[in-house]
């Protein structure tokens, strides 16, 4: 049983891992969609009336409701039930996902994956960004504080369950604050398609499949270059248009150009 356990929690997939967690998101997908639709088929709902229950539950803040204390729910087992200090979720790496790790990310897949069928869903959530964003920033340090220095801030919350859940809670808000902020603001933003920004944000899938071990291959090589730090990212970003964009390996995560 030894190599067994092994292979499954070592590190097999590195940076890589969330990859990994995609392929089983998919599955599970792929999976249980047939069950929902017939089960929604069966309850027989007014199709107005069920478009009105997807839009209040996915496109409008009604969705933080219940977003963040099920992404809290799905926090409460990390880090050996709040007995280890952490901020966010863990990383599972093996070629098992950790049920914890992947049921948490599981909560984030399964919004995402209705909101493509609904693309108002991520509109109706992200026109307030100039007020999530700031809500995300406000509550980041007091979520980090509960999480990290909990021992120091008991004065605050002197019951450790409650402090624990607060920490949860507060780490989930931030999470789904920040990020239906984020895109708010880069569909505020970008209104129409620019060249350099899509050319940066094909490049990243790149940049990010790459950086272990191509990219450090390619700063080392550049170490002994009398060149600027600029430069020498530059240059390595670059080797993305000289080498990758127009072969099957760029076109494989960005699609056809």
């Amino acid at each position: 049983m030894g190599p067994v356990v092994g292979m499954v929690v070592f590190p097999f997939f590195g940076h890589l891992w969330f990859l990994w967690f995609l392929c089983w998101l998919t599955l599970a997908f792929a999976l249980l969609a047939p069950v929902v639709q017939r089960w929604a088929v069966g309850l027989r709902l007014p199709s107005g009336l069920s478009s009105q229950v997807r839009g209040l539950l996915l496109a409008t803040p009604l969705a933080l409701l219940w977003l963040v204390p099920l992404t809290a729910l799905m926090s409460v087992p990390m880090y050996g039930f709040g007995m280890q200090t952490g901020f966010g979720p863990e990383t599972s790496a093996g070629i098992l996902p950790m049920p914890r790790v992947l049921g948490y990310f599981a909560v984030f897949f399964g919004f995402g994956a209705p909101c493509v069928a609904m693309p108002q869903a991520m509109q109706g959530l992200g026109r307030r960004w100039w007020l999530t964003l700031p809500a995300a920033c406000l509550i980041f340090p007091l979520a980090l504080s509960l999480s990290v220095h909990a021992v120091e801030l008991a004065s605050w919350v002197p019951d450790p369950p409650v402090r624990r859940m607060a920490a949860l809670l507060g780490q989930s808000a931030y999470a789904w604050l920040a990020c239906l902020g984020a895109t708010g603001l880069c569909g505020a933003l970008i209104t129409r398609e620019r060249l350099v920004i899509r050319w940066l944000a094909e490049a990243s899938y790149w940049m990010y499949l790459a950086h272990l071990p191509l990219v450090i291959a390619l700063q080392t090589l550049l170490l002994a270059v009398a060149l600027g730090p600029i430069a020498k990212f530059a240059a390595v970003l670059l080797t993305y248009s000289w080498v990758v964009r127009g072969s099957w390996v760029g076109r494989m995560p960005n699609g056809p150009k």
